[in-house]
């Protein structure tokens, strides 16, 4: 008799696998691909890598006034300008990945605290129901 090994972490890999669809397809594909503020957001790290100084003061590369995270982000590309280059793909796939480690640390979150498997996906429903932004 022949016995089935079982993927240890099958759920989380079809999980990321349809996550990354979505937001790829989304990030790419749609109207709102290009997104001027994100421009705006990436320039602190452009800077910070092609021109190895920063043009204006520190807050001045905020997006709005009490928007610390749009900073963040900025710094936060700032490895993906140096694998990908002087692209908006590099924004993109900063955005993408940051996006991703948010739901795997969700994922283990939610294991922690939802013994039984079988309700782990409601949370999952749930997040892929509600529209996306914008």
């Amino acid at each position: 008799m022949y016995r089935i090994h079982k993927i240890r972490h099958f759920d989380i890999i079809i999980i990321v696998i349809v996550f990354t669809m979505a937001r790829f397809l989304f990030l790419f594909f749609t109207p709102y691909s290009y997104y001027n503020e994100e421009a705006k957001i990436g320039s602190i790290g452009h800077d910070l890598v092609f021109e190895n100084e920063l043009k204006l003061p520190f807050w001045c590369y905020l997006d709005s006034p009490h928007a610390g995270g749009s900073l963040f982000s900025g710094l936060a590309a700032v490895p993906f300008y140096l694998v990908f280059g002087d692209k908006y793909l590099s924004l993109k796939i900063a955005a993408l990945t940051f996006s991703l480690l948010a739901l795997i640390i969700w994922y283990k979150v939610l294991t922690l605290e939802i013994r039984n498997r079988k309700f782990l996906f409601i949370p999952f429903l749930i997040l892929f129901s509600f529209a996306t932004p914008h």
